[in-house]
């Protein structure tokens, strides 16, 4: 890989992160004007966007993606990016208040992931279900252990 292409690829998946949660966060006509938009006019309705890549120059005073919400979000993108490290990354940057999330892409891998703790998820999927979400529409990982250890809690506090 070419000098600096590491950093390169892990700017693209940001940007990538970004323009995906602009679908969510921004006018629809914003997002049609920045996807339509000439290389020259595409900084100017950028600015004018809820959705941004965090200033890297910032440190951990800004996350890798810049939203309108709660959300903490850092990114990860290559062979052996560990989704787990980045979380308590996202966590330990976080502000009080924000909700830690790592967005990965594994080399090789289809799809990207969401890592979150199951607190920050039961959260998300309340405030998706008040606004009409059918939680049992969504598919949800967790490592066996987790898995197997929330399992022992319910069956303690069976009755």
């Amino acid at each position: 890989m070419k000098p600096g292409g590491q950093r390169r690829k892990g700017h693209d998946f940001e940007r990538q992160v970004a323009n995906d949660l602009r679908e969510i966060y921004d006018p629809p006509e914003l997002v049609a004007a920045i996807r339509a938009a000439k290389p020259a006019e595409r900084p100017a309705l950028l600015k004018r966007s809820l959705v941004r890549r965090g200033e890297q120059g910032h440190g951990a005073l800004e996350p890798d993606v810049v939203t309108p919400t709660t959300w903490w979000i850092e990114c990860g993108n290559g062979a052996t990016v560990d989704p787990l490290k980045k979380l308590l990354q996202a966590k330990q940057d976080a502000p009080r208040g924000r909700r830690a999330v790592a967005v990965v892409h594994r080399k090789g891998a289809r799809r990207c992931t969401a890592t979150l703790s199951l607190g920050d998820l039961a959260t998300a999927v309340s405030e998706a279900s008040d606004a009409g979400l059918r939680a049992e529409l969504l598919t949800c990982t967790i490592g066996y252990e987790d898995w197997l250890a929330l399992l022992r809690s319910a069956r303690m506090v069976a009755p």
